[in-house]
């Protein structure tokens, strides 16, 4: 028994109720203590399941406008006007961070690691040291943090970079 079906039992027994109290010989209209018990707590049943259905419309409302919001795609990877061909960190630092690459499965969005004194995002760093293993002229990096997670599909990150790991073993 579905939510809607309770509340129109509900109301069905009370409108049965005043129709059985209307309908009396002995003092027609008169409700005896015993209906108007049986009346304020129908009453009180029915105001409690129609809260109970608006709470839960509103949640499903809820539910299906994120479901909506998730169901658009992230953006292509390398569909970011702040890109730049220049690292954000020194060459030096995004050499030493290659090992990153081969943890890539292991990354989550938005963990943090610690280098040369600075805490970087990690997805981040992996994206701009896959483009430093990139020709000079294909290398496309991404200087600010927030920007990168608004504007890289993290899954196609993932991907290429184990490309990239393939082909450097097959070398």
């Amino acid at each position: 028994m579905n939510h809607q079906s309770i509340l129109d039992s509900f109301c069905s027994q009370l409108a049965a109720l005043q129709n059985n109290i209307a309908t009396r010989p002995e003092d027609p209209g008169m409700p005896t203590e015993k209906d108007i018990t049986m009346q304020v707590r129908l009453m009180s049943c029915i105001d409690k399941m129609s809260k109970v259905m608006a709470r839960l419309a509103k949640e499903a409302a809820k539910r299906e406008e994120e479901t909506s919001a998730t169901e658009h795609p992230e953006p292509p990877v390398y569909q970011v006007a702040a890109t730049q061909s220049h690292p954000p960190l020194p060459a030096e630092t995004l050499q030493d961070c290659r090992y990153i690459l081969d943890l890539y499965k292991n990354i989550s969005d938005y963990e943090q690691i610690q280098v040369r004194g600075k805490k970087v995002d990690t997805m981040w760093l992996m994206y701009n040291v896959l483009q430093s293993c990139r020709p000079a002229g294909e290398r496309r990096y991404i200087a600010d943090q927030y920007v990168f997670h608004r504007a890289v599909n993290k899954d196609a990150l993932r991907q290429e970079v184990a490309a990239y790991l393939q082909e450097a073993k097959a070398a």
